[in-house]
């Protein structure tokens, strides 16, 4: 015991409440506070009440359901947990990197991992090489060396290591790389050497290749094999075969290193030595004081030949097996049995049993920093023993067995540290509480230890919590862990219990990070804990006799209360424990269950029911009908517009808390295409529908609805698809056409429309030919008459329709026939100056222009052809109209944009300038777009001669395809 701490009864202390589950909305009442009081301790005639101040650990099962403060206090709790949380996830990813850190924080490893680690020292030395001549020479700063910190404490062993995550392979004795990507590929080199007699030699020789004497005589040049011998550890070579002193040229085998880069290891004991190495190399700067005991260490030599390591130190990472911990199980004298003592390190061993890491982080100066004596050793052994639990899995058709839970991660001094305790208790689903002592929790089951009947009871239960609010629950939990060879988080498989799901209307996910979990299975193990055990979030407060002294927080028991018709015993896991002198055992008991800390799924949505109340949260799923439009379902507007709407019923809802009036639907719909808003109207539940407005025909509308009770949860949606109709029904045929030649033309008339969606928003259409399918449009417009001007000669059937401002047309058409003569279109005596006495027409659609043309000499595409001959000599006027239009999008180049040119010829011959009309002069453009034209022309032609009138275009243009639409024009005018 610390001097000076407070020696408060240990089982004086308080856990965290509940995590979420489904409630009564009667019973949703604001969590109490509990409240640190500071203990009477004088005993002098009034009640002394004991409480213990709480602080709780083990984050995802906490997360933000503490009691304390009220509703809001709650939520900024959780909102700051979040952030704590968030902090300390994306400090995680430091640790798959080593840095150059001078004042490097604090590296605690448990259990087994992959981690980088701290550049503490950083020194360079000349590299000696030897050339093929077999002259030695040095590289200045060839080599450079590092000294990284990978733990702030001694490890069990420092295993593989990686550079940017490739292994370094299997280490020599001297600590080189054999691996072939860490080798410069070959181990000798080829010397040569000429000396008489001996020699000594700067480079050891392995094997002699060849030794020969050469001269040359009057027969040419001669060369005769000599025999030397190697000796002085390969370092002199000899001459002796006693052929004499002449010159002997040698070349021998060399051994080189081939590896690029060295390791060397160090664990970090209390008599470890200094890396005699590095010291040899740098004396003065890394002298026989510089041991580092206490930390485990790498030395790592680079050769800077590589290219690869040319650019800056690269990312290096180990494994690491991590610290020695204290077992209390095996200290004979703290309730164990075996060698272990707290005081003596040394008898300590490495392990991964995530309550044993708790423990040392809480008594580790490095971490809570509490005395020993705060731990209450026997829950540590109890927790200790849960994760050793071993459970069976398959992963194909091969069998596993591994213990229920393990830690193997990192953490530093940097780290909050009760972020860190957090993600330590969460490797075993567990808690780490403080009250006047630390107790260690595991997420494992133990039987209750006592039954609590009203008998019991010296006071009356109060309902604290009856369950988490919708925002807090969750029924499946997603994530990330560390996986055995990986330094980096990644994500584990979801796990989500498809009954508790379909109980709460949809997928409620909670995010987890599992730092200090290091396999698939054991994070899914601890996701399957977390969600389970949520269902579990009813707290009571039980005001109990002295019987319930000797509980402790973290015991369990069982509950039955007449009172609140729990008649089958019900368990409760203690949480908080207080008393006073005038007052009753006060516990706060939060229900548990078995089936949470299974390896089986749930197969109850409420594994501990509360209630038969129906649930508020279980929302009915609402069921859509199909959607209707069309005439029945128009609105009429006083000035005769017609809108469409479409009619969204549903079947009748019967949930308990939507009937009579007390819950809403809400409907939200919007046109299926990019860029559209979601529009959303609301009806009472009781209704069976309601309209959809502000649609247009032709619509294709995607539909959402859902309920909501008179709680605020909504339940499942339904989704429909709709394409919106407007009116059906064809306006009336048309009545009273009439067909009347008139010089320069023909007046149709027809009986003007009464109908209202005729006269706003519609328009008449008049056809000519054999049929109205097969006829040719000449007019559409909002008017009940107009003239066709000057029509070539012959006899017409003259068509018409109304269309309303929805598009549909009459039924039938009505039609007229009519004769058209030069003597009923001309009349001499009123003719006007500059009137035509003959027109000619002539049409064409749909002609393509494709391809960049050139601007103005690049070839033309014919719109329009019309050839005739005048009778007599005349002024002709050509009038030319029309549409271009593109649709498909251009390449993006510089000045790419679409334009149309058009000229007239007659006879081959062009008719006044070239005419250019822009259709989308944005560059790149890439949508559709269209314009109009429209010229005039005139010249004089020469009766009895025939002319050919040609209407071209050209686009200017790269990737596109312009289509253009043409009418010509041509009236000759006699004078």
């Amino acid at each position: 015991m610390k001097p000076g701490r407070c020696a408060l009864r240990p089982t004086v202390v308080a856990a965290a409440a509940a995590v979420a589950l489904l409630a009564p909305p009667a019973a949703q009442a604001d969590p109490i506070s509990l409240i640190a009081i500071g203990a009477n301790l004088g005993f002098t005639g009034t009640a002394a009440l004991v409480a213990g101040a709480i602080s709780a650990y083990g984050g995802y099962a906490l997360l933000g359901l503490q009691i304390y403060g009220g509703i809001d206090a709650r939520r900024r709790a959780k909102a700051a947990q979040r952030d704590a949380t968030r902090r300390y996830n994306a400090s995680v990813t430091d640790r798959s990197v080593s840095l150059l850190q001078g004042t490097p924080p604090w590296r605690i490893v448990y259990g087994e991992c992959i981690t980088g680690g701290s550049v503490v020292a950083m020194f360079t030395s000349d590299k000696t090489t030897v050339s093929s001549r077999g002259i030695a020479s040095v590289k200045p700063d060839g080599l450079k060396h590092l000294v990284i910190l990978m733990a702030s404490h001694e490890v069990q062993a420092l295993g593989e290591c990686f550079i940017d995550g490739v292994s370094l392979g299997t280490l020599d004795s001297s600590g080189y790389s054999t691996a072939s990507d860490w080798t410069t590929g070959t181990s000798q080199r080829l010397v040569t050497v000429t000396f008489s007699t001996t020699t000594t030699l700067s480079a050891a020789a392995i094997e002699i290749v060849s030794a020969t004497t050469a001269g040359v005589n009057e027969g040419g040049p001669w060369n005769i094999d000599r025999t030397v011998a190697i000796s002085g550890g390969g370092l002199t070579l000899t001459v002796t075969d006693g052929l004499g002193s002449d010159l002997v040229t040698v070349v021998y085998k060399a051994g080189v290193n081939p590896a690029v880069i060295r390791v060397q290891k160090h664990l970090g004991s209390d008599s470890q030595t200094v890396n005699t190495y590095l010291s040899g190399l740098k004396p003065t700067e890394w002298d026989s004081s510089h041991r580092l005991r206490g930390c485990a260490y790498l030395v790592v030599t680079l050769d800077l030949e590589d290219p690869r390591f040319q650019g800056g130190p690269p990312n290096l990472t180990c494994r690491v097996k991590g610290k020695k911990l204290y077992d209390p199980r095996k200290d004979s004298t703290n309730g164990g049995s075996g060698s272990h003592r707290y005081a003596t390190p040394s008898t300590w061993e490495w392990s991964d049993n995530p309550a044993l890491c708790t423990r040392d982080w809480i008594v580790g100066e490095y971490g809570m920093a509490s005395d020993n004596a705060d731990i209450i050793d026997s829950f540590t052994i109890v927790a200790a023993n849960a994760c050793d639990v071993t459970f069976s899995f398959n992963i194909g058709i091969t069998g596993f067995t591994q213990p229920t839970y393990r830690c193997n991660g990192v953490a530093t001094t940097e780290d909050g540290r009760e972020a860190v305790l957090d993600k330590l208790a969460d490797s075993m689903a567990g808690f780490a509480i403080y009250g006047a002592q630390w107790q260690i929790l595991a997420g494992a089951w133990t039987a209750p230890v006592m039954a609590l009947t009203d008998d019991d009871l010296d006071g009356q239960i109060e309902v604290i919590q009856a369950g988490a609010g919708i925002d807090e629950l969750f029924n499946g939990v997603r994530g990330t862990y560390i996986g055995i060879d990986s330094a980096s988080p990644t994500d584990f498989d979801p796990y989500q219990n498809t009954t508790f799901v379909t109980a709460d209307g949809e997928a409620l996910w909670q995010d987890v990070g599992l730092p200090f979990t290091n396999t698939k299975i054991h994070a899914k193990n601890i996701a399957r804990v977390l969600v389970e055990r949520g269902r579990n979030s009813q707290v009571i407060q039980y005001p109990a006799k002295l019987r319930a002294w000797p509980l402790q927080i973290g015991d369990r028991v069982t509950v039955t209360s007449a009172e609140y018709g729990i008649t089958t015993p019900k368990t409760y896991r203690v949480t908080d424990w207080q008393f006073g002198l005038a007052s009753p055992v006060t516990l706060a008991l939060q229900e548990d269950a078995a089936d949470a800390y299974d390896t089986n799924d749930a197969a109850l949505a409420d594994p501990t029911p509360n209630t038969d109340l129906p649930s508020p949260w279980l929302v009915e799923t609402i069921a859509l009908a199909t959607p209707e439009s069309g005439t029945d379902h128009l609105l009429r507007a006083n000035d005769g517009t017609i809108s469409p709407r479409v009619w969204v019923s549903w079947s009748t809802l019967t949930g308990a808390y939507l009937k009579d009036g007390q819950g809403r639907v809400v409907v939200r719909w919007r046109r299926v295409g990019p860029d559209t808003d979601w529009r959303e109207v609301q009806a009472d539940a009781s209704d069976f529908g309601v309209y959809l407005l502000g649609v247009q025909d032709g619509d294709r509308v995607v539909i959402e609805a859902w309920a909501v009770n008179s709680g605020g949860f909504r339940g499942a949606s339904d989704t429909k698809v709709h394409t919106v109709v407007g009116k059906t029904q064809a306006p009336d045929n048309v009545a009273g056409l009439a067909a009347t030649l008139q010089p320069g033309g023909v007046a149709i008339t027809v009986t003007p429309s009464t109908e209202l969606d005729v006269r706003a928003g519609g328009a008449l259409e008049i056809r000519v030919g054999a049929s109205w399918a097969g006829g040719l449009r000449i007019f559409r417009g909002p008017v009940d008459r107009w003239v066709w001007p000057w029509p070539a000669l012959g006899t017409y059937t003259v068509r018409a329709k109304w269309f309303d401002s929805s598009g549909n047309e009459s039924a039938s058409d009505a039609a007229i026939s009519i004769t058209v003569d030069e003597a009923s279109l001309i009349n001499v005596d009123e003719l006007r100056e500059n009137a035509a006495t003959k027109v000619h027409t002539a049409s064409a659609s749909s002609v393509s222009v494709t391809g960049e043309k050139g601007v103005p000499t690049g070839t033309f595409t014919d719109l329009v052809t019309y050839t005739f001959t005048p009778p007599h000599d005349c002024e002709v006027l050509i009038t030319a109209e029309g549409t271009g239009s593109i649709s498909t999008a251009a390449s993006g180049t510089l000045g790419d944009y679409a334009m149309l040119s058009t000229r007239l010829t007659v006879n081959g011959t062009q008719q006044g300038a070239l005419r250019n009309y822009a259709i989308d002069q944005q560059i790149g453009f890439s949508k559709q777009a269209s314009c109009g034209f429209a010229r005039a022309q005139r010249f004089t032609a020469i009766g009895g001669v025939s002319y050919t009138v040609v209407l071209q275009g050209q686009q200017y243009v790269v990737a596109t395809t312009c289509t253009v639409d043409a009418t010509l024009r041509i009236e000759e005018i006699r004078r």
